[in-house]
């Protein structure tokens, strides 16, 4: 009996999910053991970067299928949006600093990247202001497909910006706050509820919002 394509395209996207998955949880909780700073996120990108660096056969059974992407970013946005409440609007002048430090530092990295790139690495203008814009990487991929040839290379700034900003923010917690801060926020997150202990009622409307964000 011959398996239809489209199932045996399933079946290896969830092949690759559950593997990459396994090594992810495993650095993880080996790094939660060591007591590192934010264990699981440093985890999964340094055990899936690393085994699939060392072997071939790792490499080629590893990887994450665009259409889980969109799943992960739907549940982002979604956690995103819940946290939002109505006494939300009241500490918005609150934030006012912090959101014009942001636009501040958006508009120097872009700037300086801007003027490395062009006058120095010579590259063409829409190229280097898609490359070194600091945010928003799904986006800058898919407009870089429509205003330059060479989307590539956008697509590397942006992994090595994300990867580098992963790894460097909690080695700076340790580095700034030391090891008391690292201790504190590693039991905090021990200490958050596990998705197993979340009621059908909460997954039922995260998984109602999330269908109707998607529209």
């Amino acid at each position: 009996m011959l398996v239809p394509a489209n199932l045996l395209t399933v079946l290896q996207d969830l092949k690759l999910i559950l593997i990459t998955f396994l090594i992810a949880i495993c650095a993880g909780v080996f790094l939660m053991w060591l007591s590192a700073p934010a264990p699981y996120l440093l985890g999964s990108l340094a055990g899936v970067w690393l085994l699939g660096a060392a072997n071939k056969t790792v490499r080629r059974s590893i990887g994450i299928p665009r259409w889980f992407q969109v799943c992960v970013i739907l549940g982002l946005g979604t956690l995103i949006g819940g946290s939002f409440r109505p006494d939300s609007l009241a500490q918005i002048m609150n934030w006012a600093p912090s959101i014009f430090a942001m636009f501040v530092a958006t508009f120097l990295a872009t700037a300086t990247g801007l003027i490395f790139l062009t006058r120095f690495r010579k590259y063409e203008f829409r190229l280097a202001l898609l490359s070194c814009i600091p945010g928003g990487q799904a986006e800058m991929i898919l407009i870089s497909r429509d205003f330059v040839e060479r989307d590539y290379v956008v697509s590397l700034f942006h992994l090595v910006r994300v990867t580098m900003v992963f790894c460097l923010v909690p080695l700076s917690l340790l580095l700034v706050q030391g090891e008391t801060a690292v201790e504190a926020s590693n039991a905090n997150l021990a200490s958050m509820p596990s998705l197993f202990f979340v009621s059908t009622a909460t997954l039922f409307s995260f998984f109602i919002v999330s269908m109707l964000g998607l529209l």
